[in-house]
């Protein structure tokens, strides 16, 4: 069972990375001996991973999908969730944000393919590691997002735009899953974050969250910074 869902893991991540590539991002690949720990993680990670590689999947199938703006599969990918956004989260977007989407519970469910423009990290990475694991950024930082979080999730905002607020942020985790690791400093701007809604009962099932990127230094430059 483990063996057969994890060929079809691998199958459906070559894929992928290939929409990513043809799209223009340089995503990273992973090094082939780093299928035989694919194989030995526990069946039920297995199984979320697959779900979440076999959502992407069914998203790239459409032809139309190399043609479209990141914004546009955004829009596709919330009417394929049977969720929605207030209007103003679009009028306020921009073509280059990267957007996240997550359930009510904090477990990603989407995040837009521009992501790998910035990210050293490999498709395996952002699927295999949660995000505290992957990235570092200020305590103030995360508490700020966790509160504006919980606001949208108590319907105390519908959208909360920060104001392209800046923060740097630093990758921090040589998963061996690809070589070199090249760690990366980056400049971010907080956007948006929205309240993803359902389709027909209008209750909150989710949150969406935009940010802007830019790689201020890569490899051991960026491993000097440091957070409060």
């Amino acid at each position: 069972m483990v063996s057969v869902l994890a060929e079809e893991l691998i199958k459906k991540a070559s894929s992928i990375v290939s929409f990513i590539q043809k799209k223009g991002y340089p995503s990273q690949e992973t090094l082939a001996y780093a299928y035989d720990r694919i194989f030995q993680l526990p069946l039920k990670q297995i199984q979320k991973i697959y779900a979440d590689m076999d959502f992407l999947e069914s998203i790239i199938e459409s032809p139309e999908r190399h043609r479209q703006t990141d914004p546009e599969i955004t829009k596709d990918v919330l009417a394929l969730l049977k969720m929605k956004v207030d209007g103003r989260f679009w009028d306020n977007m921009k073509d280059n944000d990267i957007v996240e989407i997550y359930c009510s519970n904090g477990i990603q469910v989407y995040r837009s393919f521009n992501m790998f423009k910035t990210t050293g990290y490999s498709l395996w990475d952002l699927n295999l590691y949660s995000w505290d694991e992957l990235w570092e950024r200020s305590s103030l930082s995360v508490h700020r997002i966790h509160s504006v979080v919980n606001d949208i999730l108590n319907e105390k905002f519908e959208v909360f735009d920060f104001d392209h607020q800046e923060e740097t942020v630093k990758e921090i985790l040589n998963s061996k899953l690809t070589e070199p690791f090249m760690p990366r400093s980056l400049r971010v701007k907080l956007g948006q974050i929205a309240a993803c809604r359902d389709i027909v009962t209008n209750e909150i099932r989710g949150f969406a969250v935009t940010t802007q990127c830019k790689i201020i230094s890569i490899g051991k430059d960026s491993e000097q910074i440091s957070f409060i």
